[in-house]
């Protein structure tokens, strides 16, 4: 997908990747790992990380099982 960033009153089209995982670990490596395979990449405008709460089950005396899903949203540029 691509979308326009504004930075210092310049826009540039710039492309983006997201990553969900259960492991803050996890998502780190799939980043790295995504990072490594582009070798064409410009340079990385920018990565945000957020954290999700779901409720993935229910329980009886509590009512749910809660989750935590980190989410990452990779900005780059290719050359």
């Amino acid at each position: 997908m691509d979308v326009e960033c504004y930075h210092k009153e310049v826009v540039h089209l710039a492309r983006v990747k997201t990553f969900a995982e259960a492991h803050l670990e996890e998502l780190e490596v799939r980043i790295n790992k995504f990072m490594d395979s582009l070798e064409d990449v410009l340079k990385v405008v920018d990565v945000k990380y957020a954290i999700a709460h779901e409720a993935v089950a229910t329980d009886s005396q509590t009512g749910v099982y809660p989750s935590m899903v980190y989410t990452a949203l990779v900005l780059y540029d290719r050359k």
